[in-house]
């Protein structure tokens, strides 16, 4: 299997309740959420920096906010995503 196939599947056995679904609709293209799709990635991108793996709840705001390091981590990430994301969009 290739290595995008292999994530695709771990995302859809760890997965709970409607999760599955929304994957399905996300990789078909048919995903309706009504938000701005920079919206979208800004947020998938923050929840990726400030989650860290194997935790299921989120740190404490406070410390993030006061941190340059992670605002411009957070910036830098958000850029490599929208530029591979929106690249046929261009």
């Amino acid at each position: 299997m290739s290595e995008k196939t292999d994530k695709i599947q771990i995302m859809f056995v760890v997965c709970r309740e409607y999760e599955a679904k929304y994957i399905i609709r996300l990789l078909s293209g048919k995903l309706w959420i009504r938000l701005a799709e920079q919206s979208v990635l800004a947020a998938f991108v923050r929840a990726a920096v400030l989650i860290p793996p194997n935790q299921n709840y989120l740190p404490e705001i406070d410390i993030f906010c006061k941190n340059r390091n992670l605002n411009r981590n957070l910036l830098k990430r958000l850029l490599i995503v929208s530029k591979n994301t929106c690249k046929n969009k261009l």
